[in-house]
């Protein structure tokens, strides 16, 4: 089945929660992002993202499993660089690291946040004031690399609610929305680089939360991503291209379906359904792979 699917995994989550209007979407760095130049993207991950995340660094006590999803951290934090243990931490006042035995490490984490999205471990530097945010709130800032804050794109609560306000904000398009999330999920992680470090910390299974909605299509390998932006956003079938995108990487959300077709006042107009992006099934591949490569078993 070649169009987006409901597949296994389960989140929550609806457009409509936000509406907070944003200025132009930066659609050259889109663009440049699909063409391989990254630039700093990998550091503008990391700053919106750990900082995102510091507010949760307690849980880690108490949640081990979810250690590496609450932000990066270095293998010199956690092992001593010589036998005796004389290596000090400045950030401590000088205080000698304890031997790695002291700090017992779990052989599984939670990979959250990647591939189902959750608002407040995106909501920037501000930090986070509940890990459940009220359905009154939106705290959803970004979604690095390519939206880092209110001048790429809108405020979220949801996958469905980012997807639908990337498209609908200024400037906004299908492609770009798509693009975004791309970008976000192959970023998020370096697979080489940190998943052998975590094989060497004897972490040898990790979960993944995972969407409901897959796709077979690949975006990074996709004939309508990979137009020049000026052919497809003003080609008399830009129509056409939107449909057929919606078609490969998003899934209509059933628990909103029946509300919004019930709203409609032109019955062909699919404008106000609630979608879901979907994972791709050649994405998830390439990582069990990579994982495989590391002994790591993995858990959907």
């Amino acid at each position: 089945m070649k169009s987006a699917e409901i597949g296994m995994g389960s989140s929550s989550g609806g457009r409509g929660y936000s509406s907070i209007p944003s200025t132009d979407t930066d659609t050259e760095t889109v663009d440049d992002w699909a063409n391989g130049n990254d630039g700093d993207a990998k550091s503008v991950l990391n700053v919106c993202r750990n900082n995102s995340m510091a507010t949760f660094l307690g849980l880690a006590v108490v949640l081990p499993l979810g250690l590496l999803s609450l932000g990066r951290f270095s293998v010199a934090s956690f092992t001593s660089e010589s036998s005796s243990g004389s290596a000090c931490c400045a950030e401590c006042g000088g205080t000698e690291q304890p031997p790695s035995s002291s700090l017992p490490l779990p052989t599984g984490v939670n990979l959250g946040s990647w591939l189902s999205l959750e608002d407040y471990f995106y909501v920037g530097p501000r930090g986070a004031a509940e890990v459940a945010t009220p359905d009154d709130e939106t705290v959803g800032m970004c979604l690095p690399p390519l939206h880092t804050g209110p001048d790429t794109g809108p405020m979220w609560n949801a996958e469905t609610d980012l997807y639908g306000n990337l498209i609908d904000m200024e400037g906004g398009s299908v492609r770009d929305a798509i693009k975004i999330f791309h970008a976000f999920r192959t970023s998020f992680l370096d697979w080489e680089e940190e998943l052998s470090q975590m094989a060497k910390l004897g972490i040898h299974h990790v979960r993944v939360p995972l969407s409901w909605c897959l796709t077979d299509h690949d975006p990074s390998n996709d004939d309508i991503l990979g137009m020049e932006e000026d052919t497809a956003d003003t080609s008399e079938k830009k129509g056409d291209y939107d449909a057929e995108l919606h078609r490969r990487y998003t899934c209509v959300d059933p628990f909103f379906s029946s509300e919004a077709e019930a709203q409609k006042s032109d019955p062909t107009d699919d404008d106000d359904e609630v979608r879901w992006p979907a994972v791709p099934r050649p994405f998830l591949v390439s990582f069990l792979k990579v994982c495989a490569k590391h002994n790591i078993k993995v858990n959907f």
